[in-house]
């Protein structure tokens, strides 16, 4: 899973953000084949800080291919 969070955030809302952000993606994917894999298996999570400009091309990316090419060319910074 990866979670997305706007640089701008405070510091101590990061937590409680990741933590509804997790839940939320589970909510709504919990019978998707991908899903149930990912909670009987690996269940890891990253999170990347992005600027307001990267947060917009990502917040309603849907493809899981093009959402793991935002974050690796995110973690290449």
């Amino acid at each position: 899973m990866y979670i997305i969070l706007k640089d701008n955030i405070p510091d101590q809302l990061v937590l409680v953000i990741c933590a509804h952000a997790s839940l939320a993606c589970y909510k709504k994917f919990e019978n998707n084949e991908d899903m149930i894999k990912w909670m009987n298996g690996i269940f890891k999570k990253v999170v990347c800080m992005v600027d307001e400009i990267d947060f917009d091309k990502y917040k309603n990316e849907a493809d899981s291919d093009a959402v793991q090419a935002a974050v690796k060319r995110i973690l290449k910074r």
